[in-house]
């Protein structure tokens, strides 16, 4: 009798966590669409618990960041089509949503101006990445680039999310108070690509001018 207790206790233990792979896999690909379509939504911390879901359910980290760059890419193209068909009555529409983003806009046309497309890609783990997506369909930027760009600019920081998750399983104390101080940091690792590109540009403006 016991022997078939526990038989059935391990069953449904195994139920229970093929379950939460399926769930978690479908909770990743909902969230990263939500991040990639520009609406307010807590991105970061879903990609540190399906890292600690990694962790304690044995999924697949690979499969996961290509699902989460999948579906966060596929969204993108919900803001970049916006802006793509920016028309009088597309402004008038989404006039208030504009107005109150009337700073980030600005600041985002500015660095779309000055580094390119290549922008796209770098920004996408700053709070200035889904705006790039419909700065980047105002330019009309190609599709299948634009695609490239955005999918690898968000997968690492997936794979990095992932892997604090993993890292610091369930002490979301520790979490939270690491993604707090991530911000200086990320500010440089981004600011430093920039500051490359911008050197190589205006290296190669003066070269051609000689």
């Amino acid at each position: 009798m016991s022997a078939g207790i526990i038989s059935s206790f391990v069953t449904k233990l195994i139920d229970f966590a093929q379950q939460a792979s399926i769930y978690s896999y479908i909770a990743l690909s909902v969230s990263m669409f939500i991040e990639g379509t520009s609406l307010p939504f807590p991105g970061t911390f879903m990609l540190i618990f399906v890292g600690f879901l990694i962790r304690n359910f044995h999924l697949n980290p690979a499969a996961l960041a290509i699902l989460g760059g999948s579906s966060y890419t596929l969204a993108a193209f919900i803001p970049y089509y916006i802006g793509k068909q920016v028309n009088d009555m597309a402004q008038k529409r989404f006039k208030k949503f504009m107005d109150t983003h009337q700073k980030q806009f600005s600041t985002v046309q500015r660095l779309f101006h000055k580094y390119g497309e290549v922008a796209v890609c770098l920004s996408r783990p700053t709070f200035l990445g889904n705006y790039f997506s419909y700065i980047a369909g105002m330019h009309n930027m190609k599709p299948l680039k634009f695609a490239l760009y955005t999918f690898l600019g968000i997968l690492p920081w997936i794979m990095l999310m992932n892997y604090l998750g993993y890292q610091l399983g369930d002490n979301l104390d520790d979490i939270q108070r690491m993604v707090d101080g991530m911000g200086p940091l990320l500010i440089v690792i981004i600011g430093i690509p920039f500051f490359v590109i911008f050197g190589f540009k205006y290296i190669f403006k003066i070269r051609k001018k000689q």
